[in-house]
């Protein structure tokens, strides 16, 4: 599975891309500090999975969700946050993305919740 990674924060960028590269299967394509510098590579490099940071503010969160999922509907789109505020879950999957996951994930439990998003499954 490819994965792109939009992460404000580069030391956790790095570290997430060598956790999920690690995980059979998994291969990160793409990892990016910021939308404009995604958004100018998006159509050259094909993935299934972008992990997109709330970090970016959440109001240029959503409309990159919205963006991105103009460009491509079938890119499934995971916002990475380390807020345990639920009220904005519902904005970002009203927005196009496909689930929330908290950044203190264990490596397991990341893998699993990006392969029930990648797979159609229920989240």
């Amino acid at each position: 599975m490819d994965i792109a990674i939009i992460e404000k924060n580069n030391v956790y960028r790095e570290s997430l891309k060598t956790v999920l590269n690690q995980i059979n299967d998994f291969k990160v394509v793409l990892n990016c500090s910021e939308c404009p510098e995604f958004y100018q590579i998006l159509n050259l490099i094909n993935f299934n999975v972008l992990l997109l940071d709330y970090n970016i503010g959440k109001d240029k969160c959503l409309e990159s969700i919205r963006k991105i999922k103009q460009i491509n509907p079938e890119i499934k789109i995971i916002v990475l946050t380390d807020f345990l505020q639920t009220c904005y879950y519902k904005q970002f999957i009203n927005s196009g993305a496909d689930a929330v996951i908290y950044k203190n994930s264990s490596k397991m439990s990341m893998e699993t919740q990006i392969r029930n998003i990648a797979n159609k499954k229920e989240y």
